[in-house]
């Protein structure tokens, strides 16, 4: 398996800074990955070849094409009939054979998914006049009977499809086996991840930090918190897979599980959507221990486009999701009472207070609720920015090279009490 080489892309940094806006602090995660189709990213596939009355058939053409790109990957049966596709990236793909006095066999929509080995077998007809047999999918095993590793792909549909709170994809881990809530060494409302929100979460009973995130094959694990450092958004996945045990010789470096995201690529066809996702607190309820109700303006929203460069050869796929938060939080502090600005205790009255404490005190809110409690709700402001580039380019029939790009910018600021802004 060719090294991934990890580059640090200087061009692509600085034309990207030119849509940064200008309130943004800093830019947290830049991964970049350049590499040819690995284990870790792709999907193999395998089968036997045998005639009407169940006997093997050597020296069949088989060929799998992925419907969305025509790339493809051929092989031909060995003596023992049997086939091995490897290295086939995740997608929908039909699979044909040939031989000579034999009908041509074609199976369309087979899903392949990332480090799964899925088995096709092909029956294959005695060769009529004009004839040849074509089957769907559904006669594929789901199955695997061909690893022992231990593992759940959630797929484009169930990200889109399943509710997701922050529209965090890895919240979505804990429905797998052996996956669980983790208690988290930071705060769950951190502006680093997609709508502000991060997951956190332990596998087979090792803590959270036992676990290893790969974000296209290249190595995206945040070394403090113990959660995956680049989180794209979920209009930008393919798929994820968690891998809880027995996985490969290719996999290290996790105790408790891999993490392997898979990220989306262009096609053949040109495709695109647009989506905002938006609260408010106009049905919200108010905070009991608030005097008024907390502001809340919370906007999500985003695009993706994708498609060919050079037909059948290079594709490009591109998201962008923008984060915009305005929160009322709701503080109470003590405060001193007005009798205890005057120098009246509880012990008794004081004259002489230092001159110190005398001119502290008009820095000191008064209190609004009872003799000394003082209660705000300053709005907290997220915003994030994330960008998302992927380019995918056939070099020749068994190579293929990719790069991948997952980009940030936030700023986060805490406003004063009564500070007046604008909502978005």
């Amino acid at each position: 398996m060719p090294p991934i080489r990890l580059q640090h892309p200087h061009h692509v940094f600085n034309t990207l800074l030119q849509f940064a806006t200008p309130r943004a602090a800093a830019v947290i995660a830049t991964l970049l990955v350049c590499c040819c189709a690995s284990a870790q990213t792709t999907g193999s596939m395998v089968g036997k070849a045998t005639d009407p009355s169940g006997a093997v058939v050597p020296g069949v053409a088989i060929k799998a094409t992925n419907q969305a790109t025509s790339f493809s990957r051929e092989a031909t049966t060995g003596v023992s009939g049997e086939y091995v596709l490897s290295l086939l990236p995740v997608g929908h793909y039909t699979i044909t054979a040939q031989k000579e006095g034999f009908d041509p066999y074609r199976l369309s929509n087979v899903v392949v998914n990332v480090n799964e080995n899925i088995r096709v077998d092909v029956p294959l007809g005695l060769k009529k006049v004009a004839e040849s047999v074509s089957v769907t999918a559904s006669s594929v095993a789901e199955v695997e009977t061909r690893s022992a590793t231990l593992g759940k792909v959630i797929d484009e549909t169930k990200i889109a499809d399943l509710p997701l709170n922050g529209r965090n994809f890895l919240n979505l881990a804990v429905l797998q086996p052996g996956v669980v809530p983790a208690m988290s060494l930071g705060s769950n409302n951190t502006p680093e991840f997609p709508g502000g929100e991060k997951s956190d979460f332990q596998v087979n009973g090792l803590r959270l930090q036992s676990n290893n995130f790969l974000l296209d094959g290249a190595d995206n694990n945040e070394p403090f918190l113990g959660t995956a450092m680049a989180t794209p958004s979920p209009d930008a996945l393919e798929e994820f897979k968690i891998l809880t045990n027995n996985y490969g010789a290719e996999f290290g470096g996790g105790g408790g599980s891999i993490v392997n995201i898979i990220t989306k690529g262009g096609t053949n066809q040109s495709h695109g959507s647009l989506y905002e996702f938006f609260r408010n607190d106009v049905l919200d309820a108010g905070n009991f221990f608030a005097i008024k109700k907390d502001k809340l303006r919370r906007n999500q929203f985003g695009g993706t486009f994708g498609g060919a460069i050079i037909k059948d050869r290079t594709f490009f796929f591109f998201n962008y999701e923008g984060f915009r938060l305005r929160q009322g939080q709701t503080q109470i502090a003590t405060v001193p009472s007005d009798a205890q600005r005057a120098g009246i205790f509880a012990s008794g009255t004081v004259t002489n207070i230092d001159p110190t404490a005398t001119a502290l005190l008009p820095l000191i809110p008064r209190a609004n609720v009872g003799t000394n409690e003082f209660v705000s709700s300053p709005v907290q402001v997220q915003d994030t920015d994330q960008y998302n580039v992927r380019i995918d380019h056939k070099i020749n029939a068994l190579t293929t090279d990719s790069t991948s790009q997952c980009w940030y910018q936030r700023v986060r600021l805490i406003s004063r009490a009564g500070a007046r802004y604008r909502p978005v």
